[in-house]
């Protein structure tokens, strides 16, 4: 059985990806539009572009970043947002 601190741990944990999750969609989102507005680039561009090794290895460095955020977050060792 899972006690309250259990519980207060994972909503922690969901409200931490909730707010990463809205960031990314806002900015992702505004991006998005500012590029088809000027020509720059399509959604396909988007959809098709495939990261070379440096962008990959900079994005698996922020992934694990990311992951470590959400279990501190359930571990409660960080406060919402002060990450």
């Amino acid at each position: 059985m899972k006690t309250p601190e259990d519980i207060d741990g994972m909503m922690r944990m969901m409200l931490e990806l909730a707010s990463e999750v809205w960031v990314l969609r806002d900015r992702f989102s505004v991006l998005e539009a500012l590029l088809a507005e000027r020509g720059t680039l399509s959604a396909a561009d988007l959809d098709a572009y495939q990261p070379g090794a440096d962008l990959a290895q900079h994005l698996d460095g922020e992934r694990a970043a990311f992951v470590r955020r959400l279990l501190d977050a359930g571990a409660g060792r960080v406060e919402l947002g002060t990450t």
